[in-house]
């Protein structure tokens, strides 16, 4: 039996049909609710989600699916939706990644997570070079789950 849910439409944004950012972030449910937290906190307003298993690892060179997600962002992100920064979202314990137990030492997870979010970075800014990239990681530190932004010519994203 299926059971009927509603919402009223007053409460939806379908008088505007924009919105400033984009991110993708993986499918990985334990890391949904910090994900949008930690999104909201570098954008203003509604933003687009796409989430996929391995987020920004999709988008490295030779991914089946990088062509797809590429299209996705500039269709219906950037031609439908005008936004003008897209957020890129790796994190700790990725099950694409083999998860943190294929690593030897969280450095060395850290330091693939920025290796390979320096080159999804690099490709996109050739694919949108109007769009601010920002990418980042979380990893854990002390008991929290942190999240870190990787630099770019000394700041974060390439604002």
């Amino acid at each position: 039996m299926h059971k009927n849910y509603s919402i009223p439409l007053a409460s939806l944004p379908f008088e505007k049909h924009r919105c400033r950012s984009a991110a993708i972030s993986c499918i990985d449910f334990r890391f949904l609710d910090a994900d949008r937290q930690f999104i909201h906190s570098l954008t203003e307003g509604n933003f687009d989600h796409i989430k996929i298993a391995g987020a920004g690892k999709i988008l490295l060179a030779g991914s089946p699916l990088r062509g797809e997600i590429t299209n996705t962002i500039r269709n219906v992100c950037v031609k439908l939706h005008g936004i003008t920064e897209l957020i890129v979202l790796n994190h700790w314990d990725c099950g694409a990644y083999g998860s943190s137990k294929s690593f030897s030492s969280p450095q060395e997870e850290e330091e693939r997570h920025i290796r390979d979010l320096t080159e999804v970075r690099s490709f996109l800014h050739s694919e949108f070079p109007s769009l601010a990239i920002i990418v980042g990681y979380s990893t854990v530190t002390g008991g929290q789950l942190e999240y870190r932004l990787v630099e770019h010519n000394g700041a974060p994203g390439n604002r």
